[in-house]
């Protein structure tokens, strides 16, 4: 019963974090780790460029993937990552060659379905959406560490005025990268998110989008993107770091993307997950007991 408890926590906190369903706060994210320095305002444009430009778009995708929590207990669980973009995505989890749960979601829902626990947590989007300011396809540019605008897709050269770009510094950096901090403008009340990039001496690479950065009232959140792969939809992150902060307790997940065994733009469909007539529905409160339960 507690290896069943632990999975679906697990399955269903990477979700929700990445859902963002609790990113809603008074407080202005910090910028740990960087502070605002006076830059050439060309220099922090030609990043922005740079990060956007390198953006291609795409229909769809499925490739491996791999859920794992390492804080603050281990555990990992392997699947298959399918997505269609703006339409619907899923991941289905297997342990030992079994199926053990599918997160599921569209521009309508978002559904978890654990058969090993005998449980599934659902919830609409629209909720979600008013916490977070996201949307779908927010999510699926998350999970592939690439740049957006909250609520408003994909961003490209046509978005810039969409964020507040500030130059930052390391301190001890002397390798003349480029950091800066992107603050999306029209984010809904009581939401506070910014994103860092950066851009390597070697101008002729693109810059990399490095972290998403969101405070909740009793929680705080930061995404890691590192590992980035050329990709038929841009420069992609392989590695999703996901560190969470809930009251006193610290969370640390991951989700790794296999972009070798990835295939693109064949239209795969994908279907809701049944739910079974015995399993129990979760609630927030729940899954909130569960996870200080680890």
């Amino acid at each position: 019963m507690k290896l069943r408890s632990t999975y679906t926590t697990l399955i269903t906190a990477v979700a929700l974090m990445l859902a963002m369903s609790a990113c809603h706060s008074n407080k202005q994210p910090g910028t740990t780790g960087y502070e605002n320095v006076t830059s050439d305002e060309r220099s922090v444009e030609s990043v922005y460029t740079s990060l956007t430009g390198a953006y291609q778009p795409w229909s769809d995708v499925q490739m491996p993937v791999k859920m794992s929590l390492t804080e603050p207990r281990r555990i990992s669980v392997s699947g298959t990552l399918n997505m269609q973009y703006g339409k619907a995505m899923s991941i289905s989890l297997k342990a030992l060659f079994f199926e053990i749960a599918t997160i599921y979601a569209d521009n309508d829902s978002l559904v978890i379905v654990s058969k090993m626990a005998d449980a599934y947590f659902s919830e609409s989007l629209e909720s979600l959406r008013r916490y977070s300011g996201l949307d779908l396809r927010d999510m699926q540019s998350l999970l592939l560490g690439q740049l957006f605008v909250p609520g408003g897709a994909r961003a490209t050269s046509h978005e810039r005025k969409k964020f507040d770009l500030t130059a930052l510094t390391a301190g001890d950096n002397n390798s003349q990268e480029i950091a800066i901090k992107l603050v999306p403008r029209n984010l809904p009340a009581g939401v506070n998110a910014y994103f860092t990039a950066i851009q390597a001496p070697a101008v002729q690479e693109p810059a990399l989008l490095r972290s998403l950065d969101l405070n909740a009232n009793t929680s705080n959140l930061k995404f890691g993107f590192h590992d980035t792969e050329s990709t038929p939809a841009g420069p992609a992150a392989s590695e999703l770091e996901i560190n969470a902060g809930l009251k006193e307790r610290k969370f640390k997940a991951g989700v790794t993307l296999n972009y070798g065994r990835a295939t693109w733009g064949r239209g795969s469909k994908i279907e809701k997950p049944a739910i079974p007539h015995s399993a129990r529905r979760l609630t927030f409160a729940q899954i909130y007991k569960l996870m200080q339960s680890l």
